[in-house]
């Protein structure tokens, strides 16, 4: 086998609930991958043993086509080196199985490593951990820092200067609640509402999202712009003294590049499970992507919940693997997965008869009606519409009364600004802009479902003007498949659009020659029977807009998948807003 990648999981990941040190491995032609593995489990153990380590907790390799991910637990202040010795298990495993010697002895190869461990043990860290573990408290290391407790009852040190674990206000620590949310689509939306919901009901939230650490009750909500939906923005968040709810969005690539941050939560919301970013990590199926996101609710305990989508079948199959309460959520009221979950006395949140319904076995309760939901445009938006479910679902979990849920249904997405991005209907001089994110087939269905809906509806903004030119905006990172780009291109097809316009997302190459993305999607486009002169090229999402937009006329319509360049797009609206 062969070593691909090594690194440090700081938290609970797809193969354990703590840290612990992974290496991705590739198998060589021919090779016996159970006599490999059985191979590199001796010598995990006789490493450890060599050094003085007792047995990990959790010893996990999972495989998949191609190779395996190889992963043990350990403690957080020896992770480094137990890469190291994860690498070495690894070699020598190798050797092994090609009936070869390894390259040194054992004697030989333990000698670095122990030389590599007392460097970087940090007794007084390990000592504050597992006192944090005795009592249940929060632990969180990174960036140089320990953080006992969260938010409000936290105290932060600086990893030079710890404290003795005597010295530690335990009794002033304390946990403040915490919602972790995940999916391929709808999760920044379900998030920023349950966020909004939190200050409704009278909380201070810190926010994680791609966009930025939002916290409320501070000067300006975004307190640090970037992508923080790794465990270094829930660290950030919960370090925050002012933030007494944590809202942790969490992307797929945090979790199995370096795990979740926290190791409990009070409630998780997993939004769907789609075919996106497939291929990378050894994750090749969706149901592995389904088993990924649900690490954020394997860590609530008993006496909170796990929101599930009862419309994804990957989701209902991992209901079981839960330790917390399932609650579901689905557009469809009569969904067999609600009628059975219902009928044993379990918890949903459904659309029926126009209105958001809480139904608690034969019992419901009407939360508020779909037309009173910005977001949902009437309904029209049905993805919105989920989100909305399962993010009231949410919130009802960690105890927001039931007015302080209508009023954040009612009031998010009335400010342009609560939902920047995400299904935003903008209206410039009677063209109608929609952006959206829609990064994966299934999101651009869904936007292209409500950009239908749309269109059919006349424009209040311009009397008289009927249905006018349709143009769709599109690029996508370089990492996705090639089916991928044809599929993405077969929902934008389906929308019958007058026009396209590509382009690459400057960054997102990942490994594509510039202009390989747009020509894949030009490509997909005629084949899907647009004609030649109705697909072009441009040269970003802000110049495809003022492209659209200079030549735009009363009654036309824009759809723009903007991914990287939102603050251009926004200030692209407000000047043609300007110009009138």
């Amino acid at each position: 086998m062969r070593l691909v990648d090594s690194r440090r999981l700081t938290g609970p990941n797809l193969q354990t609930l703590g840290p612990a040190a992974l290496a991705e491995v590739a198998w060589d032609a021919g090779e016996d991958a159970e006599l490999a593995l059985a191979a590199w489990r001796r010598e995990v153990a006789r490493l450890h043993e060599g050094l003085g380590w007792p047995a990990p907790a959790e010893v996990v390799a999972r495989r998949f086509a191609g190779g395996a991910a190889l992963c043990f637990a350990a403690p957080p202040d020896l992770l480094l080196v137990a890469t190291e010795v994860n690498d070495c298990a690894v070699a020598r495993a190798t050797a092994v199985g090609r009936g070869e010697a390894p390259a040194s002895s054992m004697e030989e190869a333990l000698e670095p490593l122990r030389a590599r461990a007392a460097e970087e043990a940090q007794p007084a860290l390990r000592a504050l951990w597992q006192a944090a573990e005795a009592r249940g408290a929060v632990f969180l290391l990174g960036e140089g820092e320990l953080t006992l407790g969260a938010g409000r009852r936290s105290r932060t040190y600086r990893l030079e200067a710890l404290p003795g674990v005597d010295e530690v206000p335990w009794g002033e620590l304390g946990h403040v609640p915490v919602a972790f949310v995940t999916g391929t689509n709808g999760k920044t939306t379900s998030a920023r509402l349950l966020a909004h919901m939190a200050r409704a009901a009278g909380r201070t939230p810190g926010l994680t999202s791609p966009e930025g650490i939002g916290v409320w009750g501070v000067a300006g909500t975004l307190v640090e712009e970037g992508d923080w939906t790794g465990p270094g923005g829930a660290r950030a968040v919960l370090r925050r003294p002012e933030v007494d709810l944590a809202v942790l969005e969490a992307a797929r690539g945090g979790i199995l590049r370096r795990g979740l941050g926290v190791t409990r939560a009070d409630a998780a919301l997993i939004t769907n499970v789609a075919a996106d970013h497939l291929g990378e990590y050894g994750v090749e199926d969706v149901a592995t992507m389904a088993a990924v996101k649900a690490v954020i609710g394997r860590v609530v305990p008993r006496g909170g919940r796990v929101v599930l989508n009862a419309a994804d079948p990957e989701l209902v199959a991992l209901a079981g693997r839960f330790a917390a309460e399932v609650v579901y959520f689905a557009v469809e009221a009569e969904h067999p997965v609600v009628r059975a979950h219902l009928g044993r006395g379990g918890e949903a949140w459904v659309l029926r008869a126009g209105a958001l319904v809480r139904a608690v076995g034969a019992e419901e309760t009407r939360v508020v009606g779909v037309d009173e939901v910005p977001i949902a445009y009437g309904g029209a938006a049905l993805y919105n519409v989920e989100n909305a479910l399962g993010a009231a679902a949410m919130g009802a979990g960690l105890g927001f009364p039931l007015e302080a849920l209508r009023a954040g249904l009612r009031s998010f997405g009335a400010d342009p600004e609560d939902n920047a991005g995400r299904g935003q209907l903008v209206v410039v001089g009677g063209v109608r802009v929609l952006v959206d994110f829609g990064h994966n087939p299934d999101g651009v269905r869904a936007v292209m479902g409500l950009c239908a809906a749309l269109r059919r509806r006349p424009s209040v903004d311009v009397e008289g003007a009927g249905p006018g030119r349709f143009t769709v905006i599109v690029g996508l990172p370089g990492d996705r498949r090639e089916q991928d780009f044809s599929e993405v291109a077969r929902e934008i097809a389906a929308g019958r659009p007058d026009r396209v316009l590509v382009h690459d997302l400057p960054g997102y190459l990942r490994g594509r020659a510039e202009g390989e993305v747009p020509e894949l999607l030009r490509r997909a486009l005629l084949g899907c029977g647009m004609a030649a002169d109705a697909v072009a090229w441009a040269a970003g999402e802000t110049a495809a807009l003022e492209q659209v937009l200079d030549t735009a006329r009363p009654g036309d319509f824009v759809l723009i998948l903007a991914h990287i360049e939102g603050d251009g797009v926004r200030a692209a609206l407000r000047a043609h807003a300007a110009r009138g």
